[in-house]
Order: structure tokens, then sequence, then C-alpha cells
């Protein structure tokens, strides 16, 4: 990630675009919510990725299919 929390690289790739970006909040009722900001990106070489940084956490994880 980057200071403005922006992928700029995933498994040593370059991030051409982001596509798309949203978050996911759920489970708000009880303490240990679920919050994610998700990001769809083109990659150097046209391959995409989605990537999410998970709130509690602050770690990023990729979006296996």
């Amino acid at each position: 990630g980057a200071s403005d929390g922006v992928p700029r690289v995933v498994a040593g790739v370059d991030v051409a675009a982001v596509r798309e970006e949203w978050v996911v909040d759920d489970r708000w009722w009880i303490p240990e919510k679920l919050q994610r900001h998700y990001f769809e990106l083109a990659l150097a070489g046209g391959p995409s990725a989605v990537v999410f940084r998970c709130a509690r956490s602050c770690r990023w994880y990729r979006q296996r299919a």
C-alpha cells in the first residue's frame, strides 16, 4: 500500500490502474465487526487482481477465486 491507502504493487507486479474500490461493513452489531476496503486492480502487463485491507488487523490480502 501507499500513504494514500491505494495499493501500488501486488505480488511484485506494479498496479497500472484502480478499476473499482468499495468498502464492506458487516457484523457491525458485535465488537469484532468486519470492515474491509477492497480494490479491483489492473496490473502491469494485463492481469487483474482484487485485494483488500482488513481494518482490524491493518493487513492486506489478495482475494482468490
